[in-house]
């Protein structure tokens, strides 16, 4: 794990020998501080709080996280799995997902509820059938967009796509401009 202990000591205007002395519950020394710092040493967690205490910062400021990619909003999805488009935002989230794309559920949809943010997979082509299967949010021929199980359908290139809810109806040999396969599911707590 990097980390950004020189860079915080720096700006503190500390040098190792100060933030050495500055730790407790008992002070080390100048070396240990610098092999912490290259990552010479493995920095664990009692580390860190220590290091973050002496710099008064908090222990994420000393770490180095990997960016989170945007990932565009696709819209929202209504109870018969609908996707209405929304505004053009993007989310910040540390997918699973190769080419993620995302939507948020504005009703609950099969097993899904409203306020759910769904982090799916895209595929295009051949590639389509990675999705197989498995709850997808797919692009038709026609321009819709919709949340639903994809099926292989009965023809060559097409799907059949099973809504999520009980009594709606199967569209059958459907074509397809994509399907992204659902991969990760944030739910909200309220």
């Amino acid at each position: 794990m990097k980390t950004r202990i020189r860079e915080v000591r720096r700006q503190r205007g500390m040098t190792l020998q100060q933030l050495a002395e500055s730790i407790r519950p008992e002070p080390t020394t100048p070396q240990t501080i610098g092999r912490l710092e290259t990552g010479i040493r493995t920095v664990s967690l009692d580390w860190l709080t220590r290091i973050a205490e002496a710099l008064d910062c908090h222990v994420s400021d000393l770490l180095e996280l990997p960016e989170r990619p945007e990932i565009p909003l696709l819209g929202q999805v209504g109870s018969q799995g609908v996707v209405s488009p929304s505004a053009a935002v993007m989310v910040e989230v540390a997918p699973a997902a190769l080419n993620p794309v995302a939507v948020q559920l504005a009703a609950d949809c099969g097993p899904y509820a409203a306020g759910d943010l769904l982090i799916c997979d895209r595929y295009e082509g051949t590639n389509m059938d990675n999705a197989l299967g498995r709850d997808a949010v797919v692009g038709t021929a026609e321009g819709h967009t919709l949340l639903c199980r994809l099926i292989k359908g009965s023809r060559a290139e097409a799907f059949t796509l099973v809504p999520l809810n009980a009594g709606q109806h199967i569209v059958y040999d459907a074509r397809l401009q994509w399907a992204a396969a659902v991969k990760n599911v944030f739910r909200t707590v309220g």
